[in-house]
């Protein structure tokens, strides 16, 4: 008798049994999915950080860089050329490259490698950052004005 009754408990109550042991291994298999998830994008997100960091500081490395490179031609090849009337296209290319090449020579390495990933032409990339940079130059030049036609 009660085996009778403990075998029809088991057949009624197993099954809502297995089925709460079931989901309850569902419901952890997903927490610890979405605890996995959680901790690769966090991690995703702190690398990405680092990267816009390196980004930024080299970013800002460059301009720097640059800027002193442009203010530098502009004091010595740009204002002599201006003041002795020998200004050209050609004096303008060769100014653009003293710049180019004093700011490839001045960026750190670490920089280089940073922008290089971001630029693949880093040429190209700081010619940009010259050609935002030559309008802020300082312009002091001890040329005179041309005397009126009289």
């Amino acid at each position: 008798m009660w085996t009778t009754i403990v075998l029809d408990a088991a057949k009624t109550v197993l099954p809502f049994a297995l089925a709460a042991v079931t989901g309850l291994l569902a419901k952890g298999w997903q927490y610890l999915i979405v605890r996995e998830q959680h901790l690769r994008v966090t991690k995703d997100a702190a690398a990405n950080r680092l990267i816009q960091d390196g980004l930024e500081w080299a970013t800002t490395q460059a301009k720097t860089v640059v800027e002193d490179a442009v203010n530098m031609v502009n004091q010595t090849l740009v204002t002599d050329a201006k003041a002795k009337g020998t200004w050209t296209a050609e004096t303008a290319v060769q100014a653009f490259q003293a710049a180019l090449t004093a700011a490839e020579h001045n960026l750190s390495a670490e920089a280089q490698q940073i922008l290089a990933e971001q630029y693949p032409k880093l040429a190209d990339y700081l010619g940009l950052l010259i050609e935002a940079f030559v309008p802020q130059a300082p312009t002091k030049t001890t040329a005179k004005p041309p005397a009126p036609a009289s």
